[in-house]
C-alpha cells in the first residue's frame, strides 16, 4: 500500500498505535527499517505480545525504551501510552511524521482519549499526518 512503501524510506519515523489486527503491519514495517518506529498501546501484556511476535519474526526491538532513546535513536521501540494521562510535555519525544492507527476504539469511552491524544501529537507535530480505519465492533463508538 501507498503508507508501507512511504515509510520505506530511511528518512521517516512512524507512530503507530497497536491493537491486534495491526501486529502484522507493525511486523512488516519493522521488516523494512524506517528510521524510528513506535508501537504502543496501553497494557503491559499487548504490549509483551508484540515486542515478542516482533523478536520472533526477527524484527529487533531496541531496549530499553527511554524518553530520551525516543527523541535521539534511531530503531524499532516498544512503549506504553496512556491516551488520557498524556500532556504535551510527556509527549514530547514522540515526533511523528505517520500516526496508523487501526482498530483502536471499541469503546465510546476511550474516543475522547483517542481523539484527545491525536490533537496533542498532530499540534506538537505540524507536519504529521493520521492515518485511522476501524471495524464497527459497537455502533455506539459511532453515535458518541
Amino acid at each position: 500500500t501507498h503508507n508501507t512503501q512511504h515509510t520505506t524510506h530511511n528518512t521517516h519515523h512512524t507512530h503507530i498505535n497497536t491493537r491486534p489486527r495491526l501486529r502484522t503491519v507493525a511486523v512488516a514495517l519493522g521488516r523494512v527499517a524506517p528510521e524510528q518506529l513506535v508501537l504502543t498501546d496501553y497494557t503491559q501484556e499487548v504490549l509483551d505480545n508484540l515486542r515478542l511476535n516482533l523478536e520472533n519474526n526477527h524484527v529487533p526491538v531496541t531496549h530499553p525504551c527511554t524518553d530520551q532513546d525516543l527523541a535521539e535513536k534511531p530503531g524499532v521501540f516498544v512503549t506504553q501510552l496512556d491516551w488520557l494521562a498524556a500532556t504535551p510535555k510527556s509527549i514530547a519525544m514522540y515526533r511523528p511524521e505517520i500516526i496508523l492507527a487501526a482498530d483502536v476504539v471499541y469503546d465510546p469511552e476511550l474516543i475522547d482519549g483517542l481523539v484527545r491524544i491525536l490533537g496533542l501529537l498532530l499540534d506538537a507535530n505540524p507536519g504529521c499526518r493520521a492515518y485511522l480505519c476501524n471495524v464497527c465492533r459497537n455502533i455506539k463508538t459511532y453515535t458518541y
